[in-house]
């Protein structure tokens, strides 16, 4: 469950993790086996489980039609699918050929219910040319940092999985080809190859390991409780006494009870209340800019943006609208072209070590953000220092209206700084400080709307160091 924050974000892909587990608890139903082995379940009992693979064109329609990693979701069909069929095939010969043939009528059903969409193959052409572009500048697409702290959830979870198969496969090594644990095994292999590629797709990683890994895990901890048991009778046929026998198990089972109670702990808040993390994103910003009403076309830190969205779409007033320049959608909804102008602004190079530009976007500049299609606010993370620095430049241009020590928004001069103007800023309403945000608040982290009991509340003004 700890692997899935490496890319656990309450965005689209949340269907894309839910239409993966309905897949494999599709595959488990479909090719459940005693002992793991296909050769000891009767062909034509198979081939009657393996009828409810006929949901998989299904879910591979809907899954289609909520997020694009149903592609990841079809690669790893083909491949696990490919797997089985070869190991049915070692396993009963030719009389297989009518199972194998049920596998791939679902398998090409299953690639045909993903042209049921609005854009029919221009869904598929458009992916496929996304998934070439290189993305650098995008930390999620980087591959997965191996000696940090952060990765000791990885490396625990990579041990207990390792173990279990390695120790299922060797009780199977006279029957290897036919045991299931073959094809999970190297279906894994390659999902991990990808998730330390790409570290969004440990996600993905975790949820098969979920699935594919607690029945060797089983096998080994019954090995190794089978062979403890055997040790404690063989010391109390020692005529070891049972009050030193005591004494033995007392220790190990205090620690197991402390364990199981602090996990506990910690898990609570998470089953009865989901968090956003103001270190994280601008909640205080947010809340100021609904409070001052400001409003207008915003140009908005890259990892804020859909937040930002998010907030700005509870303002109903036609009056208080806001649009945001770009976000993580990326060439869903916005030509690479207009993304390489903000980037240009966020990144401050065009070093392709970094990032990666359009050879058809317009020449590099850093500035061009602050003037394309006249934005009326810019809200910018402090830790982003190219952006800061950049916009530190056009003072003649920009005024500050907030900092804290996460978070500063800009506003146009000519808008808010100008005593003519009619969105004119008195500077005594501006908010410049230094305010620790720290702490979290309930998700979504909406603007607080006075007196309105619709709206998501962020609790006492303590948690939200207002």
């Amino acid at each position: 469950t700890i692997n899935l924050q490496f890319h656990w974000h309450f965005r689209p892909q949340i269907l894309s993790y839910v239409s993966l587990a309905a897949m494999l608890a599709i595959w488990q139903r479909a090719f459940q086996c005693p002992e793991g082995l296909y050769c000891n379940l009767e062909l034509p009992v198979l081939h009657r489980q393996m009828q409810v693979l006929w949901l998989l064109p299904v879910l591979l329609c809907f899954w289609t039609n909520s997020h694009g990693g149903f592609a990841a979701g079809v690669a790893m069909m083909i491949a696990y699918h490919g797997l089985v069929s070869l190991q049915l095939l070692c396993a009963f010969g030719k009389k297989a050929a009518t199972t194998v043939g049920l596998l791939i009528a679902v398998t090409v059903a299953s690639i045909a219910g993903t042209f049921l969409n609005p854009y029919s193959a221009t869904l598929w052409k458009f992916l496929l040319a996304a998934l070439k572009l290189p993305r650098p500048e995008i930390a999620d697409w980087g591959p997965l940092e191996l000696w940090t702290f952060e990765s000791i959830r990885f490396w625990m979870l990579l041990i207990v999985v390792v173990g279990g198969f390695a120790f299922a496969l060797r009780q199977h090594r006279h029957k290897i080809l036919m045991s299931q644990f073959l094809s999970q095994s190297i279906l894994m292999l390659l999902l991990l190859w990808q998730g330390m590629s790409h570290c969004r797709h440990l996600s993905i990683v975790a949820i098969v390991c979920g699935f594919f890994g607690p029945l060797p895990l089983s096998k080994l901890i019954s090995f190794a409780t089978a062979g403890f048991q055997r040790r404690v009778t063989e010391r109390s046929q020692g005529n070891v006494d049972s009050a030193t026998q005591l004494r033995g198990w007392l220790p190990g089972n205090l620690i197991l009870v402390a364990f199981v109670v602090l996990c506990s702990l910690r898990l609570m808040p998470r089953l009865t209340d989901v968090t956003v993390d103001r270190t994280e994103f601008p909640v205080a910003a947010m809340q100021f800019m609904h409070n001052e009403n400001l409003h207008g076309k915003v140009v908005v830190t890259f990892n804020w943006a859909q937040y930002a969205i998010g907030c700005f779409a509870e303002e109903h007033d036609p009056e208080r609208q806001s649009l945001v320049a770009v976000d993580g959608r990326f060439e869903t909804c916005y030509p690479r072209e207009i993304t390489d102008i903000y980037f240009d602004f966020w990144l401050g190079t065009d070093d392709p070590k970094h990032r990666y530009r359009s050879p058809n976007a317009p020449s590099f500049d850093p500035a061009r953000a602050l003037n394309f299609y006249q934005p009326d606010l810019v809200l910018l993370s402090r830790e982003q220092g190219p952006s800061v620095r950049e916009i530190q430049k056009h003072t003649s241009d920009w005024v500050i209206l907030y900092q804290d020590s996460m978070a500063q928004l800009w506003g146009r001069k000519s808008v808010y700084d100008m005593a003519d103007s009619r969105q004119y800023f008195d500077p005594a309403r501006r908010h410049i400080s230094d305010d620790v945000q720290a702490g979290d608040v309930s998700w979504p982290a909406l603007p607080v709307r006075t007196g309105d009991d619709d709206r998501v509340t962020f609790g006492d003004s303590r948690r939200m160091g207002l």
